[in-house]
């Protein structure tokens, strides 16, 4: 019986020092539906992804237009994080006995965010979970607030217009932070099972090993709760 067991951990980190005088980022690839793309920002992690997001009070309640019930969006990109994971972690294992052989590869990668463009453009189309979420009606936005100018009051009654289509195609849709989404990700990467044929058996064949194996690869992926359209990778 032999147990053979490995473990790594990979950490990288890139930081943007210089792009050319006078620039301080640059997009290296930029949605062209709304705003989000990956930059390369002086003094940040690289690559790094930024969007348009939400208006927010001090306790992150998303600010909406009492006029429209729709929320408020700022004018500036947000930092959203890096899209390449700063951590990874590797664990294989193998199992042999008499012949027969088990072994099993595993990684978890974690500390970045990706951005699900399929579930876009499913909202526009009105095929996603969430342009259903409120059977197509108009709703009031769950933890939403109304900015008086001296305080923020929740907003318990305004709701959205045009609930039914165009709040989800032309307000929903359009806010990048809707769809940048953790990349956490741990996969079961590969399964292996193999037996060596004994020697007595092949050696009239003129062989000195014979294996007989199945493999399986990706067979199982476990993401974030928030992640549930796909695969980051």
């Amino acid at each position: 019986f032999k147990w053979d067991l490995n473990f790594n951990y990979t950490h990288n980190s890139t930081i943007v020092n210089e792009i050319y005088e006078g620039l301080d980022e640059i997009a290296v690839a930029a949605q062209t539906e709304i705003p989000v793309g990956i930059y390369a920002v002086v003094g940040e992690e690289y690559p790094q992804m930024k969007s348009n997001v939400y208006e927010r009070d001090p306790q992150g309640r998303i600010v909406i237009d009492p006029a429209t019930g729709w929320p408020k969006v700022l004018d500036n990109q947000a930092f959203m994080g890096r899209t390449t994971p700063p951590h990874i972690y590797g664990l294989s294992s193998t199992l042999s006995y008499k012949g027969f052989s088990v072994s099993a590869t595993f990684d978890y990668r974690t500390g970045h965010v990706y951005y699900e463009q399929g579930s876009q453009q499913m909202e526009f189309t009105g095929r996603s979970l969430a342009s259903v979420s409120a059977n197509r009606q108009d709703f009031v936005i769950p933890n939403s607030v109304i900015d008086t100018g001296t305080e923020y009051i929740p907003n318990t009654n305004i709701q959205v217009q045009n609930g039914r289509q165009t709040y989800w195609t032309d307000v929903y849709n359009a806010v990048g932070e809707n769809y940048v989404k953790d990349a956490t990700a741990l996969k079961f990467r590969e399964l292996s099972v193999s037996y060596d044929i004994p020697k007595k058996y092949i050696q009239k064949l003129s062989l000195n090993k014979v294996t007989i194996g199945f493999i399986g690869r990706n067979l199982m992926t476990w993401l974030p709760e928030e992640n549930s359209f796909a695969d980051p990778e």
